[in-house]
This record gives C-alpha cells, structure tokens and sequence, in this order.
C-alpha cells in the first residue's frame, strides 16, 4: 500500500477539532493508536504511509519518521502509547463519541489502579516487544530456542499478573476493555507470525490459562476487530523479520542489542 489518505473517517463532534493519524497498516504500534481512536469513538482521518518512502508530512509530524504519529488542532504528538494517553485525556470518560453515547476510558478510574497499569504497560514495552522481536530475527538455532523461552517466560508473568490482579477478566485489569490491552494486544494478534516461522505457539497449560481467556476476549473486542488484519497479508512483510534483511529502526536495533527506538 502506498502513502495517502485511507477511507478511513470519522465524523467528529463540534469542537473537538480534526485527529490526523499516520499509519501502517501492518505495524503493531500503529495499530494501538488505531485502536484508542476507535475505542474512545473519535473522529480522525487516516494517512496510510509508505515507510520505506517517507512523506514530508511524516517527518513534519515526527521527526524520527516512525509510526504512529498524529496531528490534534494543528499539534504533533508521537510513541503509540504517548499518543493512547493522550487521546483519553483530550476526550476524556464521559465525552460525547461519535456514536453520540458518552465515551469510556482508557486508564483506569483510581490512582493505584492507573499505577498498575503503567507498571504493565512498561513491562510489555521493554519485555514483549523487544522478544517477540528477537524470536523472530534471531538465526542459529540455539539462540533461537533461548529467545523463544524467554518470549514464554515472559507471557507466563503477563499471565500470572492478569490472574492475581482480576482472576475473572476478562481483560487485563478486569471487565473493561483498556490501556494494557491497547498495549499488548497487537503483539499477541500476531502470535501466528510466530507459529509460522519458528514454531512457536503459548502451550495449552494451567500456567498460560489466563491469558487465553485474555487473548479470546481481547481480539474479539470491536475496537481490535475494527483494525484487524489477514495474517497471509502479513507474513510476506515480516519474513524480512525472520530472514533478519529488515531494515526498520526496530529491526537493527535488535540486530545490534541496543534499546527499541
């Protein structure tokens, strides 16, 4: 898909000024500001972009040139949970969407609650992210099968953490669909990129039951479906991924050890 204007649009309430999204439609961070946008019903047009051909608008809005990045009232924000935050506050819980139903919220209500989130939110950020990464970039086979127990490992404390903070679900903090979710959603959508290139599926076993009833619940939800995708469509794109030749700014940082841009 090349660079331009998606039909993806939403007729907004007055006064809230128009929400311009840049996007991917393959990339898992674009897909969680995609997923606020929807999830808190606001109006927004999107911009699909070429990355490997990168607009002047793009840049304007982001600098480093990466996805997500959008343009509220004339200003320019960017990091797909920065902008998830964001967009809870600008249309806070109980704006009108534009559905014309008051909307909900991404964060939780209380402080403490708010604190937990963001432990987890970072988790996956500095956890998931970089392995599911690694798994797939990672070549010999001994380093391989290292980076896909960790992937596990990791999944099994997200699956720990789930159980002791709401045991029922069936989201991550409880019954509303939120932030956390946003976070990891994506990644987990894409657990079948995974399985088709190194075999690698979360086990079926007491450990990892909790986020099974996560995972069933949270790719079902509207505001995920409303931005799903046909794994086939993907597989060609992240096969530079598994054949360790993609040149995203995140690629070479796993290639190199260094942080996630």
């Amino acid at each position: 898909m090349t660079s331009g204007e998606s039909t993806v649009e939403r007729e907004g309430g007055e006064g809230e000024g128009e929400v311009v999204l840049y996007s991917s439609w393959y990339c898992p961070y674009a897909q969680r500001a995609r997923i606020s946008l929807e999830e808190k019903r606001i109006a927004y047009r999107q911009v699909e972009v070429d990355l490997s051909n990168k607009p002047p608008e793009l840049l304007a809005a982001n600098p480093r040139g990466l996805v997500p990045a959008i343009i509220h009232n004339g200003k320019s924000l960017f990091e797909s949970m920065v902008v998830a935050e964001y967009l809870d506050e600008a249309f806070p819980r109980g704006s009108i969407g534009v559905d014309g139903l008051p909307r909900g919220g991404l964060m939780p209500v209380q402080p403490y609650d708010r604190a937990i989130a963001r432990i987890w939110i970072d988790f996956v950020g500095k956890k998931i992210t970089a392995t599911f990464l690694k798994v797939l970039q990672t070549q010999d086979p001994e380093g391989q099968e290292k980076a896909k127990s960790e992937y596990l490992g990791h999944i099994k404390e997200l699956s720990s953490a789930m159980e002791g903070i709401s045991p029922d679900g069936p989201f991550f903090m409880g019954e509303e669909f939120g932030i956390v979710d946003i976070a990891l959603v994506p990644f987990a959508m894409r657990h079948g990129v995974l399985k088709h290139f190194r075999e690698l599926s979360v086990p079926d076993s007491p450990e990892f039951s909790r986020f099974r009833v996560w995972f069933a619940a949270a790719v079902n939800w509207p505001s995920v479906k409303a931005t799903s995708f046909d794994e086939k469509d993907i597989l060609p794109i992240l096969s530079k991924y598994a054949n360790n030749t993609a040149t995203s700014q995140a690629a070479i940082a796993i290639r190199n050890n260094a942080p996630l841009p």
